[in-house]
């Protein structure tokens, strides 16, 4: 769901990583596509509100959010009041974010998330929080670590950590998930090949 025609910097691996595809929200019924918001407006309260009345107007419907090219960008912890069950994607790339948003840990339906081409180091251990979670897309960051946490999130079927020359390490918790999934067909740790010398990805 991240429109990218016309973006300079944004490599052809990203279109396509944010899905639209029906939900299953608070009403328990598969009812409409994702509605795809795009921050454009100058001020972020604006784009809250716009996603606010996007809720209001049909709360069964799930959200995909796209935060994309915005300089020094910070998300308040606030910022995801009152969506905690309806934003189902969010893409924020090359937005200079510097710490994780602790706030996306609230977001119960979250399947998809992207926070490449930012300043990220750490991932919060609350990540595993996000039970529905089943990509995580962090490519060209500055991380330093990844929690264990990871290891028991199930869903989580790809984790995609490109170009993060600072990660050394990975948690032992992810080796069993990576054999697994592979096994079921999925890739699911993109650029961690170095990172597991002893595990065939």
């Amino acid at each position: 769901g991240i429109p990218h025609e016309g973006i300079p910097g944004i490599p052809p691996i990203i279109p396509g990583i944010i899905n639209s595809t029906t939900r299953t929200l608070r009403s328990g019924r598969l009812k409409y596509p994702d509605a795809k918001l795009v921050y454009t407006d100058a001020n972020l309260e604006l784009f809250r509100r716009r996603i606010l009345d996007q809720i209001r107007c049909d709360p069964d419907r799930g959200i995909d959010i796209s935060m994309l090219r915005r300089k020094d960008l910070v998300i308040p912890s606030d910022f995801f009041n009152g969506m905690e069950d309806n934003i189902v994607s969010i893409g924020i790339l090359g937005c200079k974010l510097k710490t994780f948003p602790i706030a996306l840990c609230n977001l119960h339906n979250l399947g998809c998330l992207c926070l490449s081409y930012n300043k990220i180091l750490t991932i919060p251990a609350e990540i595993v929080l996000l039970q529905k979670l089943h990509r995580l897309d962090i490519n060209h960051n500055f991380l330093i670590g990844i929690p264990e946490e990871l290891g028991y999130m199930p869903e989580l079927k790809t984790i995609s950590l490109r170009a993060n020359p600072k990660l050394k390490k990975l948690p032992e918790s992810l080796i069993p998930q990576i054999s697994l999934q592979r096994k079921q067909g999925y890739i699911y740790c993109i650029g961690c090949d170095h990172l597991f010398p002893s595990v065939s990805v």
